[in-house]
């Protein structure tokens, strides 16, 4: 298991361009520490030839070979360069079976990462501190290539990588080293809003600059969590995207809406950069692969890698409910899908419709009476998602929608008093059953040519991603023989299947959905209610006695016990179907 571990960080020191920090136990049975890069892997011998540095001696880089039994631990150092070694992956992707002995499972190793470093990316950073203070601009950076390091910086700033390698479960992400493009000074400290990253290369002791801007939307400095969207009007938001290109815009617009523009800084500085680790994926997904060492790999585990094949079952297609049209195809091919599968996944960067296209996935699996649990690694996102179902409105009066916001104890607490308010101001009103069967009955008539629509939709999105693929491989030199078969082949099956859907417009799906906003939102009023006055039932009294308690922690103590019930939490998705809280909680 040792040295399926050991295979997974030398795997991805190779493939990201990265050093690798390992334990070394040598011909005297001494135990020394390494960072070493990897040249040559000879898997007869199983034996690497690599650079190396003595990173407690802070030696110069030199070349060693080294046995992969005599490697104790291994772990890629995050913030390190070297270039990337075309001839050895060209060796690992040409014969994989000579490699299988320390890769194995490499396609999943490169899903994993991916969803470890944005898991990195999903968190709020934090500005640790300034350093390296010596005034190089941006331009100056990127032309040269590189920033040398005095052996002092070099040592400082290899000891803070080995210090977290060192560190095994880190409340941290490991340090990020940034360069300063735009920031504003605060009472707490500075929020860092646009850096370059860069990387520390070890046999050059110097700094090399990735060519992409990082924006950080969100900033923590001493607790508190600063928001881009404070200093930016929603209007010139969209500008980020582009950030190089309009940055002037940009650094205008944040002056003009501020009190002090003066707090502005676009001085170039490097700084080391944070981000909190409520989750440690990289000691989870070890896990994952100790089951494949062992041959024990669950059945949920082998369908999230695709190692099973769904069964050619018909999936029930559901009606599709908006509580706005502020949706484009693939926010209502996104819906329609939630309706079908058990689990969404909604990602995207901040301004795509995230939070309305969860709105609409929420508004449609209440009509269609099933139960929804929302997640996040972070508040933000399910604050947002819970605001606005508390914004809905029938005429002036709130919508006392059925979705609770829980996780710890301020937000069950709330939650508990929203319980009691929800309840005290619908016990007494009336609900027409009528009005809410026929209101039922009009949403399904158009499921069937909706659901064929978004159908075709969604294949033509596959065609093309197929067709632009097949182009590109024509594009980059394939081999004669194979692109005339291709092109008279698949390309042109697509192409023809292309001709045959046509183009599918927002207007054609809008013209298949109910859009009778005011008797939809009395619906969602009425069926709210219906569910809150489920609570005069006799099987909630004891929630009931729980939501009467005067001491707020004992009510919370009390009610966290009571969910903790499979009976009485089936109960309570009766009148509660939706539930928002963070992963942790």
């Amino acid at each position: 298991h040792e040295m399926n571990a050991i295979g997974r960080e030398l795997y991805k020191s190779i493939f990201l361009g990265k050093w690798v920090a390992i334990q070394y136990k040598n011909r005297e049975q001494k135990i020394t520490k390494y960072w070493i890069s990897i040249l040559e892997i000879d898997s007869q011998k199983r034996r690497l030839k690599v650079k190396g540095f003595n990173i407690i001696l802070n030696a110069s880089v030199q070349d060693y070979d080294i046995y992969l039994e005599s490697i104790l631990t291994a772990e890629v150092v995050d913030g390190t360069y070297c270039p990337l070694n075309k001839k050895l992956i060209r060796a690992i992707e040409n014969n994989p079976g000579e490699f299988d002995f320390l890769f194995s499972e490499k396609a999943n190793m490169a899903v994993l990462d991916y969803l470890e470093e944005c898991n990195r990316f999903d968190n709020t950073p934090c500005a640790v501190r300034r350093l390296l203070v010596q005034f190089v601009d941006n331009d100056t950076l990127m032309k040269n290539d590189r920033y040398p390091l005095s052996d002092n910086q070099f040592k400082s700033v290899a000891q803070t990588f080995q210090n977290e390698v060192d560190h095994e479960q880190a409340k941290y992400f490991p340090t990020h080293l940034g360069f300063n493009i735009l920031g504003i000074t605060t009472t707490k400290g500075l929020f860092i809003l646009a850096y370059r990253r860069v990387l520390l290369d070890v046999e050059h002791r110097s700094l090399v600059p990735d060519a992409d801007v990082i924006i950080n939307y969100e900033f923590t400095m001493d607790g508190v969590v600063y928001s881009i969207y404070k200093y930016l009007p929603e209007e010139d938001r969209g500008l980020l995207e582009n950030f190089m290109e309009n940055q002037e815009r940009i650094l205008h617009s944040i002056a003009s809406n501020m009190t002090n523009p003066e707090n502005i800084t676009t001085s170039p500085f490097f700084v080391e950069l944070q981000r909190q680790r409520p989750v440690d994926l990289h000691a989870e997904f070890k896990g994952i692969f100790d089951m494949y060492a062992e041959n024990r790999v669950t059945v949920p585990v082998k369908a999230f890698f695709g190692e099973l094949k769904n069964s050619s079952r018909r999936i029930k297609n559901y009606p599709i409910t908006l509580i706005n049209n502020r949706v484009n195809l693939d926010q209502l091919l996104a819906i329609h899908k939630a309706m079908k599968y058990p689990i969404t996944y909604v990602q995207g960067p901040p301004g795509t419709g995230k939070t309305n296209t969860i709105i609409n996935v929420l508004i449609s699996a209440f009509f269609n009476e099933k139960t929804v649990l929302v997640s996040s690694y972070n508040n933000h996102p399910m604050n947002g998602v819970i605001e606005k179902l508390r914004e809905l409105k029938f005429g002036d009066y709130p919508i006392p929608f059925p979705a609770l916001r829980l996780g710890n104890f301020q937000y069950v607490g709330k939650a508990l008093d929203e319980i009691k308010d929800f309840f005290v101001k619908t016990k007494k009103l009336s609900v027409f059953e009528d009005f809410l069967v026929r209101n039922r009955q009009t949403k399904e008539t158009n499921v069937k040519a909706l659901s064929d629509l978004l159908e075709l939709y969604e294949e033509r999105i596959d065609l093309l991603e197929r067709k632009e693929t097949i182009e590109q491989l024509i594009h980059d030199g394939m081999p004669m023989k194979y692109s005339v078969d291709i092109q008279s082949g698949q390309l042109n099956e697509i192409n023809q299947r292309l001709e045959e859907i046509g183009v599918i417009s927002n207007e054609q799906a809008f013209a298949l959905l109910e859009d009778d906003y005011e008797n939809f939102i009395k619906f969602v009023n009425y069926t709210s209610i219906k569910h809150i006055q489920r609570l005069k039932e006799p099987k909630y009294e004891g929630l009931m006695k729980i939501l009467d308690l005067d001491d707020l922690q004992e009510k919370v103590r009390k009610f966290n016990e009571y969910l903790s019930d499979t009976e009485n939490l089936k109960n309570f998705l009766r009148v509660f179907p939706i539930i928002i809280t963070t992963n942790l909680s």
